[in-house]
């Protein structure tokens, strides 16, 4: 009868630790002037961009489409990347030899390159850009999670769940990812930052999203002509790119001290 209890006061007590986990690390979070700043000026701009048709109620603006613009790419690298890498670090050997020498050849080539090739083979629209972006990251999120499982993969609880009869794909998902997810989220906050400036340059170029088409970096290439007359037709796009970037790395570096628990007081 007890054994029966305690089994079902098991899943409350799971719940309780995680959300108790989650309080820490959103306290400790909060301790970081710097990431609220962060996490603040991305929420202003997530406003500005819902409610862009209400702000600036002209025609370009309601030309924008929202559902592609905010487009799970980075999501989508991570997904693949997470995979690749979790498959590498837990099973080693020839796989891991073979993932790690082939992600290490993508990103031999420079980024902007790789991602100017493939827009240029595929065709310069925002479906494109957002796949060379999603293709170019894969890499980098494949040898973050690589290493993260590779740190946990041998710990006691691994080789408990082993013992057990659980499958090696049950053990990733239940064990090796949750514990390695810490340097997974904070890898893919400032990537986002990255992905804005890239894709603003590749778009700056012209080889990014097109006219009539609103995109900060498509703005940057039709105003540098008239910088010196007019220098706020290249100052806000600008300021756009930078405080984005800007806010998304500084909640990266406050995630990362509060998912350390070197960090816990």
């Amino acid at each position: 009868m007890k054994s029966k209890e305690i089994l079902g006061q098991a899943p409350d007590k799971v719940r309780i630790k995680k959300k108790s986990q989650a309080k820490d690390i959103w306290i400790r979070f909060k301790k970081n002037k710097t990431a609220i700043l962060g996490l603040i000026i991305f929420i202003i701009i997530i406003l500005v961009v819902i409610f862009a048709d209400i702000i600036v109620p002209s025609e370009a603006a309601l030309k924008q489409n929202i559902s592609e613009r905010l487009q799970g790419v980075s999501a989508i690298g991570i997904t693949i990347g997470g995979i690749l890498g979790s498959v590498s670090g837990y099973f080693g050997g020839a796989i891991d030899t073979f993932i790690v020498k082939f992600m290490d050849m993508i990103m031999s080539i420079p980024l902007m390159l790789l991602v100017l090739s493939i827009v240029t083979a595929l065709g310069t629209n925002l479906v494109n850009v957002l796949v060379a972006m999603m293709i170019a990251n894969i890499p980098q999120y494949t040898r973050i999670v690589r290493s993260a499982v590779v740190s946990v993969v041998d710990m006691d609880y691994i080789e408990a769940a082993r013992a057990c009869g659980a499958s090696n794909f049950g053990i990733i998902l239940q064990h090796v990812i949750p514990n390695a997810i810490g340097p997974i989220i904070v890898q893919a906050t400032m990537a986002v930052g990255v992905m804005i400036i890239n894709a603003a340059g590749i778009s700056f170029l012209g080889m990014g999203i097109q006219p009539p088409t609103p995109e900060w970096g498509a703005m940057l290439n039709e105003g540098k002509s008239f910088m010196t007359t007019y220098p706020h037709i290249v100052f806000f796009p600008g300021l756009a790119i930078g405080l984005t970037a800007l806010s998304l790395n500084l909640m990266g570096d406050g995630l990362r001290d509060a998912l350390d628990p070197k960090m816990k007081d």
